[in-house]
């Protein structure tokens, strides 16, 4: 029985994400572009990650991988930078642009099927186990979710 990979692929939100405008002021100080804070972040909370502290050390564990990509040359932004530039980001505007990435995606994977459960009686735990997943019928790639876990595709 031969086993067929098959290759799922978003389009790359950078393209999206750098149109967002910048809301710090325009100084030679300012070390970290506007893009790769975003990248950052979307990564992480994509792959499960929640807090800023916890987006930080995704930056840092995955930073020989986003330096392929982004201009790193002063690093992963701190979790501070992360909170600071999010509390004075326009979210309307950083809504359109990221509609905009996902409407384009739809039009490559139409049709995407989503479940979520409990585990029986978890609903009375304080910390219940749960699973979300989708399914993309098209590509027939699977992605779920457990808690606390990251998102991991098959």
């Amino acid at each position: 029985m031969q086993i067929k990979r098959i290759t799922f692929m978003l389009t790359n939100p950078i393209d999206y994400l750098s149109q967002v405008n910048d809301p710090r002021r325009q100084t030679k100080n300012l070390l970290h572009p506007l893009k790769n804070i975003l990248t950052i972040a979307l990564t992480a909370v994509i792959c499960g990650y929640h807090d800023w502290v916890d987006i930080e050390d995704f930056g840092n564990e995955n930073q020989t991988w986003f330096s392929k990509f982004l201009d790193l040359t002063n690093g992963i932004p701190s979790h501070d930078t992360f909170s600071n530039v999010f509390k004075r980001l326009n979210k309307d505007e950083l809504c359109q642009y990221f509609s905009a990435w996902i409407n384009d995606n739809k039009l490559v994977h139409p049709h995407i099927a989503i479940d979520g459960k409990f585990v029986q009686g978890g609903h009375k735990s304080e910390n219940p186990l749960q699973l979300v997943t989708a399914f993309a019928s098209q590509t027939k790639l699977n992605a779920y979710h457990k808690n606390n876990q990251p998102v991991c595709l098959g």
